[in-house]
């Protein structure tokens, strides 16, 4: 997702859920990013923290064609 075009959040989950959602919304032709919100954490700041979340986010001019795919996702997943 290389577009200067505003990027929308369109999940947030674990890695692997995420790498999931990603790898689905590509096999339908819709690029999208992976942030890892730990990664700058520092790393006395995380005892007890639960495993980290990372983010996929979309191009908004995406966002209807990749509504009903996430809905299908999340719902897979139990959320």
């Amino acid at each position: 997702m290389e577009s200067k075009e505003h990027a929308v959040k369109v999940f947030s989950g674990t890695e692997k859920e995420a790498r999931d959602l990603r790898s689905k919304l590509e096999k339908n032709s819709i690029p999208s990013q992976i942030r890892d919100e730990m990664e700058n954490k520092e790393p006395e700041g995380l005892r007890g923290v639960p495993p980290a979340n990372v983010n996929l986010f979309v191009n908004n001019s995406d966002i209807r064609k990749a509504d009903p795919l996430i809905k299908d996702f999340l719902t897979g997943i139990g959320r």
